[in-house]
Order: C-alpha cells, then sequence, then structure tokens
C-alpha cells in the first residue's frame, strides 16, 4: 500500500528502500504488513538523504554504504527521542 499511494520524490525514496534490500517489495506491497506511520515517515527522510547522497543519475546505489548509512541515520533518529 505504501508504494502504491506514494507519487513523486515519495515514491523515489520508497524504490530505493527496496532497490537496496532495505525492504522488500512484498513490504511495500502487502496491505496486512503493519508499520507505523511514523516509522514510514523516518524511512522515507532517510531514503531521500539517500538520494541525494547518491544520486540516481550516477548509477545504482552502493548497496553496503547505503544501508550502513540507513542503518546510522535511523539510530541516530532513535537517538534523539531518548
Amino acid at each position: 500500500t505504501a508504494c502504491r499511494q506514494a507519487s513523486g520524490a515519495r515514491r523515489d525514496a520508497l524504490r530505493v528502500l527496496a532497490s537496496t534490500g532495505i525492504v522488500t517489495e512484498r513490504e511495500l506491497a502487502d496491505d496486512l504488513t503493519v508499520i507505523s506511520e511514523e516509522h514510514i515517515e523516518e524511512c522515507v527522510v532517510i531514503a531521500g538523504e539517500m538520494l541525494q547522497k547518491w544520486p540516481p543519475e550516477r548509477g545504482p546505489l552502493p548497496t553496503r554504504e547505503a544501508k550502513a548509512f540507513f542503518e546510522d541515520r535511523l539510530a541516530q533518529m532513535y537517538l534523539s527521542k531518548a
């Protein structure tokens, strides 16, 4: 549902998460996958940062680096809430 309802930059961000293996296509398409809106927004924000760091016109994202970047940013977000 998240991907089907998304458009523009949000859809691009969700596709980046899927292409790097951070989330699966099934998770994005499955209406039964229960993920909080807050967490989805955090993931979309981080994916947007990833697209700025590694613009698509430069080719595919470096998967290992992109996953590490995502994990670090997500940890930073959670630590800032604590």
